[in-house]
């Protein structure tokens, strides 16, 4: 199993079950949640380009929002199988994607792998997982946190933000859980190594923006907060 940055957000490049998997791919310009003027977001640092991430066997969604499934991103990579939950593969089909490229994650067999999505609630759009099993390993992808009345099962590598970003309850209330959910589960999970993610403070314009509490907590000493791409490429 190996383990790459692509960006300093929620985008990465994982070989697992002896597959290249491209994660949640935002590399190139903005992204925007229904209008600008709600809600458009920056990188505030630099990242890998399409061009920069090599041959890739797949491309995984794990949610189905603009800084997880990105249009214009997915338009200039190369086109290969998507793997997506459901509201991502809805979504991208949506934009005329063929159905021949795309897979729909429910508990689906993909060559070696095992993916399997983890939804708290059908009333709970954001605070999903992803689960991903290979011989080499497994891997919990939790960009948002995951609720802890959601039953997991043990991995090696959990992939979890450990920010809190809190809206309004009509806008959604607190979308990242933060530093005690993601604890929570480590713990749950019994991760090996736990690895910070979807946590770069962006530049932001729009409602959302203003009415947003961010908190970006230092990192405990058990946790890996990788902050830069150039020697960010490990073995797990």
């Amino acid at each position: 199993m190996r383990l790459q940055r692509a960006n300093l957000d929620a985008t990465w490049i994982l070989t697992l079950g002896g597959k290249r998997l491209l994660i949640d791919p935002w590399l190139v310009g903005s992204e925007v949640d229904g209008h600008p003027l709600f809600s458009e977001q920056w990188h505030v640092h630099a990242c890998m380009t399409p061009a920069d991430i090599g041959p890739i066997d797949a491309i995984v969604l794990t949610q189905p929002f603009d800084d997880h499934c990105h249009r214009a991103t997915l338009e200039r990579l190369p086109e290969v199988p998507i793997l997506a939950v459901p509201a991502a593969y809805d979504r991208v089909r949506s934009w005329g994607i063929a159905a021949e490229r795309c897979v729909r994650i429910a508990d689906t067999t993909w060559g070696a792998l095992q993916l399997r999505p983890l939804r708290p609630s059908a009333l709970d759009p954001t605070h999903g997982a992803l689960r991903l099993e290979g011989a080499d390993g497994s891997v919990l992808i939790a960009p948002h946190g995951l609720r802890a009345s959601t039953p997991v099962e043990p991995v090696d590598v959990l992939l979890v933000t450990h920010t809190t970003y809190a809206l309004p309850f009509f806008l959604g209330g607190t979308v990242n859980l933060g530093l005690a959910a993601a604890q929570d589960l480590a713990k749950r999970t019994g991760a090996r190594r736990v690895i910070d993610t979807h946590s770069e403070p962006k530049r932001a314009r729009g409602l959302v923006a203003a009415l947003a509490r961010p908190t970006y907590p230092p990192a405990p000493p058990t946790v890996e907060r990788w902050t830069d791409l150039e020697e960010r490429s490990v073995d797990l």
